[in-house]
């Protein structure tokens, strides 16, 4: 199972980091010329969906001791932080307050499904291998931002 979840979060952050290098040209394709300063974001979103995405991969233990009512507190606390970072984050920064706060939230909500999944049930995760793909993840915003071919 951590094995997987290696594969799992290497294939995603190789998947961001397309992404966030092709964000400017999908844009300017896709989208309006008042929209094409968006492609900014993407690589902040990108990442914020990407840890979003281990909550599924965490519950594992929650779900195998069938002790889902933790699923409502992290929901609820969750949900409060997030609409107290977005009050105070969007009125200051616009949309990279709205992003911030969108990966602030999600790192919460795993982070408190790994605490409770694990208390549950030990999660095996190579932590190792783990953070050589997160420093692949983390150059990645820095080369979206390299000038594109168009």
């Amino acid at each position: 199972f951590c094995r997987i979840f290696t594969y799992y979060t290497f294939v995603l952050i190789l998947g961001g980091l397309v992404i966030s290098v092709l964000s400017r040209d999908i844009v300017h394709v896709m989208a309006a010329k008042a929209y094409w300063d968006s492609y900014k974001i993407i690589p902040l979103i990108t990442l914020a969906h990407i840890v979003f995405s281990f909550f599924y991969h965490f519950n594992i233990g929650i779900m195998v001791e069938k002790k889902t009512k933790y699923f409502a507190y992290i929901n609820v606390i969750n949900a409060i932080v997030n609409l107290a970072l977005n009050f105070i984050l969007i009125k200051r920064y616009g949309i990279w307050g709205a992003g911030f706060s969108t990966l602030i939230s999600y790192l919460l909500r795993t982070s408190l499904c790994f605490y409770f999944s694990n208390k549950l049930h030990k999660i095996q995760v190579e932590w190792g291998r783990d953070r050589k793909s997160t420093r692949l993840n983390s150059s990645h915003t820095d080369i979206s931002r390299m000038p594109s071919s168009a």
